[in-house]
């Protein structure tokens, strides 16, 4: 019960870790490419059809500071059409490590396998965790906009890479993060090919924060006295953020300071999305229970008639897009699993006919 009731993923892990939110431990300081060894580079060299390449992603916005990267490659010559792949909420290595489960390494080897690159790097609240968060007032900006969009002009500057070719991808806050980023890359005057959003969110943080918290306690209706006391204290936490003028802004609140809730609250994704005319592809697991299909559905409705816009969902698969059902909640993570091929298909099917 406690893993099932306390540990919550993407939404809900923010800057800081909750209680139970983190299958691994932040580091305070950059980890070098060369300190973990991924898992194709345990395979033999004539078992690969691609090749990893490290490739550092310099922090725009602060001296000295870089994030470790991969940049994956397929089989021939080049130039390769390639994808970024953006991080949900909370600290996350390259891979979007949860527990054995690397959704961002599944997806860089199978679109690999249909002559795609895939360019994924540590994020800056897990290569930079203490400092990042002694900083009162960071918001979504400095946590991922910054990065991705820098990612977008190294990828363009590679020459293995076809800089007009280049698709940005966010999963969980990071799909929901898009067309924020679409804005940041006009003001850098450049731009990607298109865009991908996997589980992205359609509505606010906190409205997904209490329906996780409804859902996950609803599994078990019969508390104990510390877990009704955890409740009681997280929804009291969620209640602050409707008047977040009277908070301390030195004193975070369910994973972060205010000044960054009151940045992500305001912002609005539909609304901000509608400029967008690049070719869009949104997909969601029907098995989530943290993005769930009403987001899907709310996306659908406001772009569904637009040409540059497709949707699909996937019956059987969750926030990670592997196999599993709602109703086991995070249970589903402590699986070794991999993405579903269907899943990488459509993507590698979008950039390629894109």
């Amino acid at each position: 019960m406690t893993k099932k009731l306390l540990t919550f993923f993407f939404i809900g892990t923010l800057i800081f870790s909750l209680s139970g939110c983190s299958s691994k431990q932040m580091p305070s300081e950059t980890t070098d490419s060369t300190d973990q060894q991924t898992e194709s580079e345990t395979l033999p060299e004539d078992s690969k059809t691609y090749e990893e390449l490290s490739l550092a992603l310099p922090v725009a916005d602060h001296e000295g500071w870089s994030l470790s990267g991969i940049l994956t490659l397929p089989d021939g010559e080049g130039p390769f059409p390639a994808v970024i792949l953006v991080h949900g909420s909370g600290p996350s290595d390259r891979d979007e490590t949860i527990y054995e489960n690397k959704p961002f390494k599944d997806i860089a080897d199978g679109l690999a396998a249909h002559g795609i690159a895939v360019y994924r790097y540590d994020k800056r609240t897990y290569a930079y965790g203490k400092e990042m968060a002694s900083d009162i007032d960071l918001t979504l900006k400095q946590e991922t906009l910054i990065d991705a969009s820098e990612a977008v002009k190294l990828l363009s500057d590679q020459p293995q890479i076809d800089a007009s070719r280049i698709y940005v991808a966010g999963h969980s806050l990071g799909g929901q993060a898009i067309p924020l980023i679409r804005n940041m890359l006009k003001q850098y005057e450049t731009q990607a090919a298109g865009f991908i959003f996997l589980a992205a969110p359609a509505r606010d943080l906190a409205a997904l924060m209490r329906e996780q918290f409804d859902f996950l306690y609803s599994l078990t209706p019969v508390l104990s006295d510390t877990q009704k006391e955890q409740k009681e204290a997280l929804y009291a936490q969620l209640e602050q953020l409707n008047d977040l003028d009277q908070l301390d802004p030195s004193q975070p609140i369910l994973g972060a300071y205010p000044a960054y809730w009151r940045d992500i609250l305001s912002y609005d994704p539909l609304w901000t999305a509608e400029s967008m005319t690049e070719p869009c592809l949104l997909l969601q697991g029907e098995e989530d229970y943290q993005v769930t299909m009403t987001d899907f559905e709310l996306w659908k409705s406001a772009f569904g008639e637009k040409e540059n816009w497709t949707f699909q969902s996937y019956p059987g698969l969750t926030h990670l897009f592997m196999p599993g059902k709602k109703e086991n909640a995070n249970a589903s993570y402590l699986k070794k699993q991999h993405v579903d091929e269907t899943v990488i298909q459509s993507i590698a099917d979008f950039v390629q006919n894109n």
